[in-house]
């Protein structure tokens, strides 16, 4: 309108002059974004038992603020109504959210700083201990508590102005946060120069999110947390591993030669790693297990 030849933004984004828009997960970035920062603190003690025995218990804090996320700056959170329909897991009422029929198919999608995703916290308490290979044996161990907890956001796909995306986000586990992590592995010195290294893992069942998607709504549909991510976990993963070794060198050291034997997930442990979180048909059905028992043999070759 000015003549330049060049589209300013007053020009081409006022309601009368959108023909239509498309491409992309955002139309503009908000010329005052900062960049994100962490809050963190770790503290540790540790102390020397017994010669060849360390022990040691640390405390970890982190939050992360000025998080990125996205908002459509075209329908407003005042732009929707309340409306009542039914939660499909357990029966009782829901409230979710029709958009205006004035503000339907409008879009500003602004990539901006969003001060609701400043809640977030994360703790852990680990507890270690470690004995130095002595006596031909060795053990490293560490148990872990934590919690990742705050503001549930799924980044540039997400829309913090849309009231039904904010159901069930506050409160939320975040993150592939396992409660419990526990953690073994050793090292023997056996006869005949074999070397025996066990490993054990076990930690509790990553979160899930169930959804479920709304339909006739004035936006046609809306899809919709049905609890806080964390409500209901995946199956606790436990498995042991063990490799069987025997290294041997060659012209005086220069050359090494071990034949291994690695027998992996020896329980033949199944448990489900992932499951269809919609509402639907499928629902909570597994989509990958662990893998099973496998032995694996190998020879490396050093020089």
């Amino acid at each position: 309108s000015n003549g330049d030849g060049i589209p300013q933004l007053g020009e081409y984004f006022a309601p009368a002059n959108v023909i239509g828009s498309f491409g992309g997960i955002a139309t503009r970035v908000d010329p005052n974004l900062k960049r994100p920062y962490s809050d963190q603190v770790n503290v540790g003690y540790e102390r020397q038992l017994l010669g060849d025995l360390r022990v040691g218990v640390s405390y970890y804090y982190r939050t992360t603020k000025r998080q990125i996320s996205r908002i459509n700056a075209a329908s407003p959170s005042s732009a929707y109504t309340p409306k009542t329909v039914t939660n499909p897991l357990d029966g009782s009422n829901m409230t979710i959210y029709a958009l205006n029929a004035a503000n339907v198919g409008k879009t500003d999608y602004l990539v901006t700083n969003v001060t609701a995703l400043d809640d977030n916290t994360y703790n852990g308490l680990e507890f270690s201990a470690v004995k130095r290979l002595t006596k031909r044996w060795q053990v490293l161990s560490g148990f872990t508590i934590q919690k990742a907890s705050g503001t549930y956001g799924s980044g540039l796909s997400d829309d913090f102005n849309n009231p039904n995306k904010d159901i069930n986000r506050r409160n939320a586990i975040l993150d592939n946060d396992a409660t419990y992590v526990f953690k073994l592995s050793g090292t023997y010195q056996a006869a005949w120069g074999l070397s025996i290294s066990p490993n054990y893992q076990y930690y509790t069942g990553y979160p899930i999110l169930p959804t479920t998607t709304f339909t006739g709504l004035p936006q046609n549909s809306e899809s919709v947390i049905l609890l806080p991510r964390g409500t209901l976990r995946l199956p606790n993963v436990s498995v042991l591993n063990l490799r069987i070794a025997r290294p041997t060198k060659f012209k005086e050291g220069r050359i090494g030669l071990e034949p291994m034997v690695d027998l992996l997930n020896i329980g033949n442990a199944n448990p489900v790693l992932a499951e269809n979180a919609s509402y639907g048909a499928n629902y909570l059905k597994p989509s990958d297990l662990l893998n099973p028992f496998v032995a694996r043999f190998a020879m490396r070759l050093t020089f």
